[in-house]
């Protein structure tokens, strides 16, 4: 696509593809592209619409259609695809970008789809649970190997990850690294833990950090919602939940240089190292490669597993 194009982007509110998203959108402003933002799955929050309003080129559309792994039945899905390929037909669109294959899999679409397979059902259910997946979960796979096939392009967000996709479908999509950049000089650092995410989501594994969180003597904050839009819950004992916080609000506390911790069962988009450095307490998770597939590590870093030994105790 060339420099001052039109792009019409999937996306939903309810993880990391948010952030991923208005990130895409922020960096492409300098090259001069427009991106039309199709927001699917559950409503924005009153900050989410303000951070879309004030990217300059982010054109805001809530399209009200269901999400691949909220949706009962795969109809809902083909008819999103349709209405996607609808409007990029009414933009001119010089591309979509899908951020899931399944909406890809009938292959609608008048101008060139990249896909990517931020996460799916199949490798998720592998990695937390195991065995034969739910009969639910077979055409929602179904669609994301058929988006798979027909995508003119299809981009996994890390080796490992890609590697899985191919046991899983078949075919090898490309890595891309996800990164984030926020705007906020380094503090102190600050004698603390911090961990973030979708906290009520088992392959998290967040009732492991919320034991080790009693077992040391320094704080241990979490960001990020306590429940899913299926109803999914985790209640804490011992970690301090700060909530589903903004990127800014992010940073901040990034800023403070904590020791960053995971203990995720299933991370498909590994550790998003921002342009700042700071201690990894993490599980052993195959997809969660951290500095190996980004060639760095922070100097004089603490990397840690939560069955280790705690430094504070």
């Amino acid at each position: 696509m060339r420099g001052g194009g039109h792009l019409l982007l999937s996306a939903d509110a309810v993880g990391g593809v948010w952030q991923y998203s208005t990130d895409l959108i922020r960096a492409l402003q300098p090259h001069g592209y427009e991106v039309t933002l199709a927001v699917m799955g559950p409503a924005l929050s009153e900050a989410q619409r303000a951070e879309a309003a004030a990217i300059a080129n982010c054109h805001l559309v809530e399209t009200g259609l269901e999400l691949e792994w909220l949706a009962a039945e795969a109809a809902p899905i083909v008819q999103a695809e349709a209405r996607l390929a609808e409007m990029a037909g009414d933009l001119r669109a010089d591309a979509v970008q899908l951020h899931t294959p399944a909406l890809a899999s009938a292959g609608r679409y008048p101008c060139p789809a990249i896909a990517l397979l931020h996460s799916c059902v199949a490798t998720w259910w592998e990695a937390v649970r195991g065995g034969p997946m739910p009969e639910d979960f077979n055409w929602r796979t179904a669609l994301v190997a058929a988006g798979l096939r027909q995508a003119s392009r299809i981009v996994a967000p890390s080796m490992a990850f890609a590697q899985a996709a191919r046991r899983h479908y078949g075919v090898l999509p490309m890595a891309v690294h996800n990164g984030r950049f926020f705007p906020v000089k380094p503090q102190a650092m600050q004698d603390h833990v911090f961990t973030a995410g979708r906290l009520w989501d088992e392959g998290k594994n967040v009732r492991v950090l919320d034991e080790a969180a009693a077992r040391i003597a320094v704080p241990f904050r979490a960001a990020g919602p306590l429940e899913g839009p299926q109803g999914g819950a985790i209640g804490l004992r011992s970690l301090l939940p700060l909530g589903p916080l903004d990127s800014m609000a992010l940073a901040r506390h990034l800023a403070s240089r904590p020791v960053f911790a995971s203990a995720a069962l299933y991370e498909p988009s590994a550790l998003r190292c921002w342009r700042r450095r700071w201690p990894v307490a993490r599980w052993c998770c195959p997809t969660f490669p951290l500095f190996g597939s980004y060639g760095m590590a922070p100097p004089s870093s603490s990397i840690l597993t939560t069955r280790g030994a705690s430094p504070w105790r």
